[in-house]
């Protein structure tokens, strides 16, 4: 009875965990339509590589989860595939990415069966203008920004000030005898050389 109890609840933790995994709130990316993919990101999985303070020194790394949907389906070797979901790591200063994970399903949103995966890269690209990385990076970065730098509230609206006179009267009583006479200050003496 122990034996069998031991694999049922490993067995059920990971279901657990593969259902929070699909239940993620993925976000569409504006991306143009005529691409032939939609692209998704879960804001709430974009975490710093490192501290806000390690980070700047680092190169401001950022790691994001995305979903990739593909109109028809896409070919990745010899499977036929309808979306990847990937993990990647942007260098927020370099405006370079990296892949950690890359997993090809055979149904939308990263769902159905897992039909090919990528092994991590080795190293940091450049991102490529007009790329679906491209679209990435902005939403990761935008999101590493949003989270070292929270918006602050804005600066109360400048209003006019009086010109104050040159010399206001004191509020001091009569009974106290306290005469307020202005004083005039001396002119500077010119610098001498």
């Amino acid at each position: 009875m122990r034996t069998l109890l031991i694999p049922c609840l490993a067995g059920l933790s990971l279901a657990a965990a593969c259902q929070g995994a699909a239940a993620a709130e993925w976000t569409l990316l504006p991306h143009p339509a005529s691409s032939g993919y939609t692209l998704y990101t879960d804001p709430a999985a974009g975490q710093p590589r490192h501290n806000k303070y390690v980070g700047y020194v680092l190169g401001n790394a950022m790691q994001a989860w995305f979903v990739t949907d593909y109109a028809t389906p896409h070919r990745w070797t010899i499977f036929q595939v309808l979306s990847s979901k990937e993990l990647l790591e942007f260098d927020c200063k370099r405006g370079s990415v990296r892949m950690l994970v890359r997993r090809y399903y055979d149904s939308p949103m990263a769902q159905g069966r897992i039909v090919a995966s990528e092994p991590e890269a080795t190293g940091f690209t450049r991102v490529v203008p007009g790329d679906p990385e491209e679209t990435m990076f902005q939403s990761a970065c935008a999101r590493m920004q949003a989270l070292h730098h929270p918006p602050t509230a804005p600066p109360p609206a400048a209003t006019p000030v009086a010109q104050a006179p040159v010399m206001a009267p004191l509020d001091v009583p009569a009974a106290q005898g306290v005469v307020v006479q202005p004083v005039e200050m001396p002119a500077a003496a010119p610098a001498q050389p």
